[in-house]
C-alpha cells in the first residue's frame, strides 16, 4: 500500500501554536495526527500547496515547509486540510 505524502507551505507562531487553533507543534519532523472531522478552515491540520499562496495566511513569523498525509480536502485554490502533518 502506498500511502500519497504532499508538501506544503505554512506560517506558526513563534510560541510554536497555530494562530487560528490551539495546537501546539512540540517537535519538527515528528508525525501528529488530527482526530476527528476534516473541515476546511475550521478543523485539521492545514497548509498551502504553494509558497506564494502561503503569503494570504502570514499567521506567525516561523515559516515552515510541511508534509501532508492521510485524508487530504482541497477546497479552496490556495489551501488544503489534513488528518497528519508534521513540520520539516
Amino acid at each position: 500500500m502506498t500511502i500519497k505524502i504532499i508538501k506544503g507551505f505554512k506560517f506558526i507562531q513563534s510560541n510554536m501554536k497555530s494562530k487560528e487553533g490551539d495546537f501546539l507543534w512540540k517537535e519538527v519532523g515528528k508525525w501528529y495526527k488530527h482526530e476527528g472531522d476534516l473541515d476546511i478552515c475550521k478543523s485539521g491540520f492545514h497548509a498551502c500547496l504553494t509558497p506564494q499562496q502561503s503569503l494570504k495566511y502570514i499567521y506567525g513569523d516561523k515559516w515552515f515547509i510541511v508534509e501532508a498525509g492521510g485524508k487530504i480536502i482541497h477546497e479552496k485554490n490556495d489551501k488544503f486540510v489534513a488528518s497528519e502533518m508534521r513540520l520539516i
